[in-house]
């Protein structure tokens, strides 16, 4: 199995830390965790993950979907999903 590098863009850091140890138990590196959009895009540039995950919800004006839209318009071959957490 290829390691990845997963940005992880949620604003609970609870939520967070326990998303870091699932993926790191699965042989993947957690890159950063941004909680705001502003934070998300920086890390996208200057980390370069091989995928990222969204949060819907963040901290701030802006959400994972106006991340996502600037993906899809920046960066449209850097996969991404959607975090559904309840």
């Amino acid at each position: 199995m290829t390691s990845l590098t997963v940005l992880v863009v949620e604003d609970e850091t609870l939520i967070a830390e326990i998303i870091r140890i699932y993926l790191e138990e699965r042989g993947h590196k957690m890159v950063g965790n941004p909680i705001s959009y502003d934070e998300a895009v920086a890390g996208i540039i200057t980390l370069k993950p091989d995928i990222v995950l969204l949060d819907i919800r963040l901290y701030g004006d802006k959400s994972g979907l106006d991340v996502a839209a600037y993906l899809r318009k920046h960066q449209p071959d850097l996969p991404f999903m959607f975090l559904e957490l309840e």
